[in-house]
């Protein structure tokens, strides 16, 4: 059985790596609040554990105090995260669920283009779940802004594409 402070600071840096940006100090004490997996001492001493040990830090992002893992906290976490119920795993998956936060993706979108001739462009498009290849296309263009436009588009809307795909082929 692991130790209430430490499950706390697991919680915590498992909530910052699953979200993958920084996310609101409100939010991450909020949630282990309602949840009473701790007290409220307990919870500040382990975030101000976790910032002195440069596991995680606090940014001032527009007025509003947000947590962020650094690459040691990701690495601790990597070695302890069986210390995290599967239970305390699902409420989290669950809250970033319902309050429509944004988690951290497996998917790798790459994109790329390059000239072939005075008038031809072509824009290479990928998407990548670990290291498997899911989608990669290869479109000509007409015109240098044509690929390029193409590629930023791409970045914003790859799975979208990717299951547009998959279904007009099914």
């Amino acid at each position: 059985m692991t130790d209430p402070l430490t499950l706390t600071k697991l919680i915590i840096l498992y909530m910052l790596d699953k979200a993958g940006n920084p996310m609101l100090k409100t939010q991450v004490f909020g949630f282990i609040m309602e949840k009473d997996y701790t007290n409220y001492f307990t919870l500040m001493q382990a975030c101000t554990e976790l910032c002195e040990a440069k596991f995680i830090e606090t940014r001032i992002i527009m007025n509003g105090a947000h947590l962020a893992i650094l690459e040691d906290g990701e690495n601790t976490l990597k070695s302890f995260s069986d210390r995290i119920s599967n239970a305390i795993k699902d409420d989290i998956v669950e809250f970033f669920r319902v309050n429509k936060l944004e988690t951290k993706s497996s998917l790798n979108i790459n994109t790329n283009y390059y000239k072939v001739s005075r008038s031809e462009y072509v824009a290479e498009l990928s998407l990548k779940e670990e290291d498997s290849e899911l989608l990669m296309l290869k479109i000509s263009m007409p015109t240098e802004e044509s690929v390029r436009a193409m590629c930023e588009n791409f970045e914003g809307q790859s799975e979208e594409l990717y299951n547009l795909i998959v279904d007009k082929l099914l």
